[in-house]
């Protein structure tokens, strides 16, 4: 929940920045806001101000255009050697960069926008150039910079006392020391805050202040003052007529019920915010919400609805990462539905044409037989030329749909030949299978072997997603535990996921990949000694489980992903275990536990997953994956498969 809390009040960031520059408003607008006309106006500070603002307002609905106004307001006020000009058309360039999420240009922006402030001793813009840097940070999930930057814009805005500025940098600080769990801090600067916003009347700030308190007193037990400070959140929400933002404060208060077990009013919020935000089209923060509410349905015994919410979730995750491929899908259907109309409305024309003739046919009957045999002639023609052309036009679709089958087909094929051979397994060990069963033909859940120097190295991942993107995050995965073990020779488990994490989150930065989703993986990488009695693993988000003497043994994962995370970025922890021989070694994913099934429709859970795994480990492996596949099949009934699936067992 800390996650939608954050994001909801550092929003505000963007507003002050933007109510700053129109605060320093003191010049008349033209009509004609054109860059050309602009540019012919004389170089002053005037024109700056001006070409300035116009970038600022233009950037809402243009971003590229806003930039060029930015840039042409830099350029003029570099010529003028207008300081102030200068760092406004920085803070103009930033916003609109973070806005496009090209990060390390909105920092260099804001950087340089800081250095002019700094050269001109000006508290109060030095204050709004670091509260900018702290959002760009933010973005980019720096949390230690963020705070570091909101602290020196306190300290900035301390020294000239100024309280609007105050108000803002205090409750983005409070939001992020709630990020890192530092509750005492984040509450008395959430205060700091909204005791300053309702001094100076500012509502918005003071609802984000209250709703910020009340998940922290939620969080400390503090039951009742929790639901005082929300009220009071809700009430100043009530008063700004803002839809998007009362969805915001909502969202965050219903962790306040579910920790009640208020199931249904947490629903209510939860769906309150859906609304709000599908009508205006934020389907980033969509995807959070979808899955939070499976889970409150689930909780609340609905496992119908916890199953539709999780299909919405899925769903939406998905259309983000193939929107592309969705939308040129979209482009040539309607292409070819507008030229099927327009072949309607000819063929109505042509018929209209027929009635008008006709009724000349009584003043000339034998000019109409004529007409007419030649139109009939001509109709006809034009129906098989229409047709013609309506197959072609079906046999491009099929064949464009046919394509795309066939290329994940080969997709398929490719990772097939990627992952390893069972046999490596059976091998190595006395016994083993794999059971592998992909949500759609290619799968983001994948497993990985390889010997070096005397050691065996098995790892089981769960990508982000699956289909093509899962399976395009598979085959990185498999190509960076290549690199890292067989060519950079890492031996330790943990040093391995702290390797492949890092070439994962600069993989998918350097090609522009919404940081929104966390994309990356859940994996457990590990090292079997010579002789396979000791093994030495880490464990990100997935367990490792150890069937020995009808009792499984249980090593816990670290809470944090291979990849992209809004907390403190860890290192991994490395565990060892002697294994003794007939211990049964079990590596999986959340797919198979996660599947809706069973008479009641819910989730499998990890409970009934550790049941059957009891139940067969004294069998063959072979025999074991047979009963495994059944057992799935059996509890998922006529539903669809929600996610991939992979388990692998190997017998020391």
């Amino acid at each position: 929940m800390r996650l939608s809390v954050a994001i909801s009040i550092l929003l505000l960031l963007v507003s002050f920045a933007g109510q700053a520059q129109k605060r320093d408003r003191d010049f008349d607008i033209p009509s004609d806001r054109s860059l050309e006309n602009l540019r012919r106006l004389p170089d002053d500070s005037t024109k700056v101000k001006i070409i300035n603002y116009v970038g600022w307002d233009t950037a809402y609905y243009s971003l590229t255009l806003g930039l060029d106004y930015g840039y042409e307001a830099l350029a003029v006020a570099k010529r003028i050697n207008f300081r102030r000009g200068i760092m406004m058309a920085y803070n103009t360039i930033g916003a609109t960069y973070g806005d496009m999420g090209k990060f390390d240009e909105a920092l260099e922006a804001h950087m340089n926008g800081l250095r002019v402030a700094e050269e001109m001793n000006d508290s109060r813009r030095i204050g709004t150039s670091c509260m900018n840097i702290s959002l760009v940070y933010n973005s980019m999930h720096d949390t230690t910079n963020s705070v570091k930057y909101l602290l020196r814009a306190v300290e900035s805005y301390e020294k000239i006392n100024y309280t609007i500025g105050l108000a803002v940098a205090y409750l983005n600080l409070g939001a992020q020391y709630y990020e890192l769990n530092r509750l005492t801090e984040a509450s008395a600067t959430l205060r700091k805050s909204l005791a300053i916003s309702n001094e100076l009347n500012l509502p918005k700030t003071a609802a984000h202040a209250y709703g910020g308190i009340a998940l922290i007193l939620s969080d400390s037990g503090r039951a009742a003052e929790a639901h005082e400070y929300m009220n009071k959140a809700f009430a100043v929400m009530d008063t700004l007529n803002d839809p998007y933002e009362e969805a915001k404060v909502k969202s965050s208060a219903a962790a306040i019920f579910i920790s009640e077990k208020n199931y249904p009013k947490a629903i209510e919020l939860y769906h309150y915010a859906l609304n709000v935000l599908r009508s205006i089209g934020v389907r980033e923060e969509m995807v959070t919400i979808y899955k939070e509410l499976s889970e409150v349905y689930e909780m609340a015994g609905k496992p119908d609805s916890a199953l539709s919410s999780w299909r919405n979730y899925i769903t939406l995750q998905d259309s983000l990462v193939n929107e592309d491929v969705l939308e040129h899908q979209r482009n040539l259907e309607a292409m070819y539905e507008s030229e099927k109309k327009e072949q309607e409305i000819e063929l109505l024309t042509r018929k209209g044409n027929v009635r008008q003739y006709f009724l000349l046919a009584i003043i000339a009957c034998s000019v109409v037989v004529l007409f007419l045999v030649i139109m009939l002639y001509k109709r006809n023609q034009f129906r098989k030329q229409t047709n013609i052309e309506t197959e072609r036009r079906n046999s491009e679709i099929e064949t464009i749909n046919r394509n795309i089958t066939d290329s994940i087909n080969y997709a398929s094929r490719i990772q097939e030949a990627v992952i390893p051979s069972i046999n490596q397994l059976k091998n190595e060990f006395s016994d083993a299978f794999v059971l592998s069963r992909p949500k759609d033909i290619v799968s983001g859940d994948f497993w990985w072997c390889t010997k070096q120097n005397g050691a065996f190295f098995l790892a089981v991942a769960d990508s982000t997603g699956h289909g093509v993107p899962g399976g395009f995050m598979s085959m990185l995965g498999s190509v960076f535990l290549f690199e890292t073990i067989n060519e950079k020779a890492l031996t330790s488990p943990a040093m391995i996921l702290d390797q492949l994490r890092t070439k994962i989150i600069s993989a998918l930065s350097k090609s522009g990949t919404n940081s929104n989703v966390k994309d990356g993986m859940d994996m457990v990488m590990c090292r079997f000694h010579s002789g396979n009695r000791k093994m030495d693993f880490a464990c990100a988000m997935n367990p490792v489980w150890i069937v020995r003497n009808n009792s499984v043994i249980e090593f816990r994962p670290d809470k944090y992903p291979v990849g992209e995370y809004h907390g403190e970025m860890k290192n991994f922890n490395e565990q060892s275990v002697d294994l003794e021989v007939g211990d049964m070694v079990y590596l999986f994913s959340d797919g198979y536990a996660d599947q809706f099934g069973g008479p009641a429709g819910k989730k499998m859970k990890y409970r009934a997953l550790r049941d059957i795994l009891l139940e067969v480990a004294s069998l063959s492996c072979k025999e074991q994956r047979e009963v495994l596949n059944k057992k799935f099949d059996v509890w998922k009934g006529n539903l669809e498969q929600v996610d991939d699936v992979i388990i692998t067992g190997i017998r020391i």
